[in-house]
């Protein structure tokens, strides 16, 4: 098996249900491995991004699960009583899938 680069995350194997609603409240999040080190692509190419992300992924028999907590540092644009963004947000999160890293 390849060695993971620095820009590689491997999946954690969870048991247990998942609920796809955005929170990640299920204990298994808070201790997958993650990376925050992203890159942007536009304006500038290669530069740090500008807003804080991170992502975590988990896999269980039938699927991979892939969390992405989008930081937004602008508290103008937050709802007081919930901290939720009430903008959209502009952007987007590529994720590539390298299969020969499966085990």
């Amino acid at each position: 098996m390849a060695a993971a680069s620095p820009d590689t995350i491997r999946a954690v194997p969870i048991a247990g249900p998942v609920t796809l609603d955005g929170a990640l409240t299920e204990p298994f999040w808070a201790t997958t491995d993650s990376i925050d080190d992203l890159r942007q692509r536009e304006p500038v190419e290669g530069s740090p991004a500008t807003e804080r992300t991170v992502v975590r992924v988990a896999h269980d028999a039938d699927a991979r699960y892939i969390a992405v907590r989008c930081y937004d540092s602008d508290a103008r644009f937050r709802f007081p009583d919930t901290g939720a963004l009430s903008r959209p947000l502009n952007g987007a999160v590529v994720v590539k899938v390298d299969h020969r890293l499966t085990p």
